[in-house]
């Protein structure tokens, strides 16, 4: 059981977001007005203005980024309040957030509304492999997001929102290089971006972005638990390949990402290896969303997703690392939204995905088979469903927000989360009080190794308060509570 509370103290930057095709505008042409009412729909999937939204919220424009010299995910996430990273193994850099470490399926992160995390571990790595140049707006939920995104999103939920078309309307290449000193070329990158609309195709929006480069690490010395050491500067390159494409006409839009992520290290599972090791993490992920319009109060959107990764694939002939195993996940849900009066909106839906593993040429870790069917059954697919639904209501004392969550997967069982929260805007003050239920998903490889696991459970209460003190400062500060039953770590042990 964890426990902690936190106070946040944050001078607000917020950009107005772009929607549509309208102009992305930079921070310095904006009044503070503008800057502190930008619409977003990462806490409740429906668009609230970011101090009335059902979530502690940060939202990171495009001009921000560029002015803060963000290269990297790791260089935006630093500078949100309770975000951290920590070295997991094989070299691989997970996220912490609020003082609990998330690398393994507890903080979410979202590439235009899909799901990266895999579903092995459900684990992020990070490190020079997303590209910043083409994103609108970072979306961060400095909290649960589990009523509304499930098992993944237990502490917090990051979303990065690209350009669309009509944002863009050009074609253009970028590239940068970097040196430490020490290492004459230590980063250097480079992508392609074209987007544009075209009004006689029905007005169809495309984008297409392609990114690749190579990296190190660090050009310090990594010394292991008992003191063996080795040289980074030659031996933890970073190769990023990402590619991410979309067409939208009229209310449909497709995607499809490709990612071809590589690290090389030599710190293994505790201890310094005798060389370095290649890792891979391929990808692909695909989806289609349909927003049908009953009229002016009443949507109904299907999505249907589909992502295949292979994560943690070293396919070296020696051990001790060694894995290859193929994980696809097919997603579908279907969203519903009412408005039956002005002050009123109603959501609900459902969803659906199925999990699959195949395993490549054998797979060992530290001399041992690391993923067996034969060991513990026969059972290399799971399923999962989902029924989720939420209240929205403007009154005159406070806006209320309640919803819920309910899930029942085919090995692990049911899961039930909750929500409530009340906030309030007045002239120059806003207020926020929470209560959600969270909860951790076991990954695939917990239900095989651990056949009676049950999910991570969280229940955190959070408030935040913000002040407009002069015309172009305001402030704001948050505490929150935060209670971990059951906690799923993953941990080797020989």
């Amino acid at each position: 059981m964890t426990r902690l509370v936190f106070l946040a103290l944050l001078g607000s930057s917020t950009a107005a977001l772009a929607a549509g095709g309208d102009v992305i505008r930079d921070i310095s042409e904006m009044s503070l007005e503008e800057l502190l009412n930008p619409s977003t729909t990462v806490a409740s999937s429906k668009a609230t203005r970011l101090r009335e939204s059902p979530g502690i919220i940060t939202v990171i424009t495009q001009s921000e980024i560029e002015r803060m010299g963000a290269r990297d995910l790791i260089d935006v996430l630093q500078l949100v309040p309770g975000f951290d990273f920590g070295v997991d193994v094989t070299g691989g850099v997970g996220v912490g957030f609020r003082g609990n470490w998330g690398h393994e399926g507890k903080v979410l992160l979202l590439f235009d509304g899909v799901e990266m995390n895999e579903p092995l571990y459900y684990t992020l790595v990070f490190g020079h492999n997303l590209p910043l140049h083409d994103v609108a707006r970072i979306e961060i939920i400095r909290g649960p997001g589990s009523a509304v995104y499930g098992g993944a999103g237990e502490l917090a939920v990051v979303n990065i929102v690209t350009t669309t078309g009509a944002q863009r309307r050009s074609i253009g290449a970028y590239g940068s290089v970097g040196t430490t000193g020490r290492i004459p070329i230590s980063r250097a990158d480079g992508g392609f971006s074209v987007g544009d609309t075209f009004p006689t195709l029905g007005g169809l929006d495309v984008t297409a972005d392609v990114f690749a480069g190579t990296s190190i690490r660090s050009d310090r010395s990594f010394v292991d638990v008992g003191g063996k050491s080795y040289d980074m500067s030659r031996q933890s390159q970073l190769a990023p390949l990402f590619a991410n494409f979309s067409a939208r006409v009229a209310d449909v839009e497709a995607r499809l990402i490709l990612d071809g992520y590589r690290t090389t290290q030599r710190d293994g599972y505790g201890e310094v290896l005798d060389r370095a090791y290649a890792m891979d993490f391929p990808a692909w992920f695909a989806s289609v969303k349909y927003e049908l319009k009953l009229g002016d109060k009443l949507s109904i959107t299907p999505r249907i997703e589909v992502k295949r990764q292979n994560p943690w694939r070293n396919l070296d002939a020696e051990p001790p690392v060694q894995l290859n195993l193929v994980a696809t996940r097919a997603r579908a849900n279907v969203t519903a939204s009412w408005d039956p009066f002005e002050a009123l909106n109603l959501l609900a839906g459902v969803e659906g995905f199925i999990d699959d593993v195949q395993e490549g040429e054998e797979s060992v870790v530290g001399g041992l088979v690391a993923f067996d069917f034969a060991e513990y059954g026969d059972e290399d697919s799971f399923q999962n469903g989902a029924a989720f639904g939420q209240l929205m209501m403007q009154t005159e004392l406070f806006n209320l927000t309640a919803g819920a969550r309910s899930e029942l997967h085919s090995r692990y069982g049911g899961s039930f989360v909750p929500r409530v929260a009340l906030t309030k805007v007045f002239d120059r003050i806003h207020l926020k009080a929470l209560v959600s239920g969270a909860f951790k998903s076991p990954s695939i490889y917990n239900i095989v190794v651990s056949p009676d696991i049950r999910p991570e459970r969280a229940r955190v209460i959070e408030a935040e308060m913000g002040l407009q003190l002069l015309d172009f400062l305001y402030v704001s500060g948050n505490i929150y509570d935060i209670t971990i039953a059951d906690p799923i770590v993953y941990f080797f042990d020989e």
